[in-house]
């Protein structure tokens, strides 16, 4: 899920960030430190480009909350934009103050208000449940205009779904005009799509086990192919595999092992996703060192990908391919297991300071999609 958090960290910095990871991976949640620079966001990522936003927690010192009200009242005043490629109304987005004073002011146009006070569960629930409400309203707005969760557009009274739309609260005439489905992961059936044969992984990751010299990387590639949710998570639309970019009026390429390319809707950008052994031993026997091989397998990404990715010498090669402009790539490295990279992370820390580069190891890879299937289970519409 992503998730925006205005916060306010100068008067109360213990806003309970770690809970917000029961419904989002760290990187999913954005953080705004003043109100104008939500707004900001908002325009710029929402009503500019179309992304989607699943929630907005607004936190509040203040004794009567005017500045989380003045927001709110903007908010809910913008009756004629919309985000999510234009499918869904802005005014509608789900919005829950969190505040320190139970007994101020209420404004029925949050979805939720919540002191600090509450329990860390009692605060799970209602986060929750707000975005549980807000989903089932979607699915309220695809009952008035006679569709399920199939999307079944044929099977739907188009005229008389015209007629109705003044009744929705979420959707958009645009989305009935585009005859769009949704890839949300959570909605319908679209969980079957994201199963993943982990016990399989694991069984396969045995085979390297304690085995340095076994080789194979094709085999874990093969598996990734036939498993993309693991590459591609919740807001990812596919993943491009060793393809090649060519170094202008020349044979030479690059090949990432994969791209996994984002749902235009997301504030993704495109991956570059390089994959080294389960077995890969980080350092040197005498641990004073890492290997010279981890060192060029992170420099690969790093420096190789990264300048070929960011050079304007190469954007029509990128473009082409994948349609992103120059200087949008996340990169990550996925090598070993997690015993090997907490052993080696004051070797690697210099390495990972880098904003746009990961290294994970396939235990993170393996959790990482657990948490994902987990959540989505839990609040899925279906």
């Amino acid at each position: 899920m992503k998730i925006l958090v205005i916060k306010d960290e100068i008067i109360h910095p213990d806003f309970k960030y770690d809970l917000l990871h029961e419904f989002s991976e760290p990187n999913d949640i954005e953080y705004s430190d003043t109100v104008e620079q939500a707004k900001n966001l908002i325009i710029d990522k929402l009503i500019e480009n179309k992304k989607f936003l699943d929630l907005i927690i607004i936190q509040d010192s203040s004794q009567e909350s005017e500045i989380s009200f003045d927001f709110i009242d903007w908010l809910r005043n913008l009756t004629e934009e919309t985000y999510f490629n234009g499918y869904f109304k802005l005014e509608g987005i789900p919005v829950i103050l969190y505040r320190d004073f139970p007994n101020s002011s209420f404004s029925a146009k949050f979805d939720r208000i919540l002191n600090t006070y509450v329990s860390d569960k009692i605060l799970i629930y209602y986060i929750g449940l707000t975005i549980t409400n807000w989903r089932q309203n979607l699915v309220s707005d695809l009952d008035l205009l006679d569709l399920d969760l199939t999307l079944n557009y044929k099977k739907t009274n188009i005229t008389l779904a015209y007629k109705r739309l003044y009744k929705l609260k979420i959707l958009t005439q645009k989305f009935l005009d585009d005859r769009k489905t949704l890839d949300f992961i959570w909605f319908g059936n679209n969980l079957n799509s994201i199963d993943v044969s982990v016990n399989k992984f694991h069984d396969l990751l045995k085979e390297f086990e304690g085995n340095y010299h076994l080789t194979g990387e094709k085999r874990i590639h093969e598996f990734l192919i036939q498993n993309d949710t693991l590459l591609k998570g919740e807001y990812k639309l596919k993943c491009l595999y060793e393809t090649h970019f060519y170094v202008k009026n020349t044979k030479k390429y690059v090949e990432p092992d994969f791209i996994n390319v984002p749902f235009s809707y997301t504030f993704d950008f495109p991956e570059i996703f390089e994959v080294k052994l389960p077995n890969h031993r980080f350092s040197k026997i005498d641990g004073s060192d890492l290997l010279k091989s981890t060192k060029n397998y992170i420099r690969q990404v790093t420096e190789k990908y990264y300048n070929y990715f960011s050079s304007t010498a190469n954007q029509p090669e990128v473009l082409k391919r994948i349609q992103y402009p120059l200087n949008s790539f996340d990169y990550t490295l996925l090598i070993g297991r997690k015993s090997q990279l907490e052993e080696n992370q004051s070797f690697l820390k210099d390495f990972q300071n880098n904003i746009y580069f990961q290294l994970i190891s396939y235990d993170d890879l393996i959790e990482r999609f657990e948490r994902l299937f987990e959540r989505t289970k839990k609040y899925m519409v279906e």
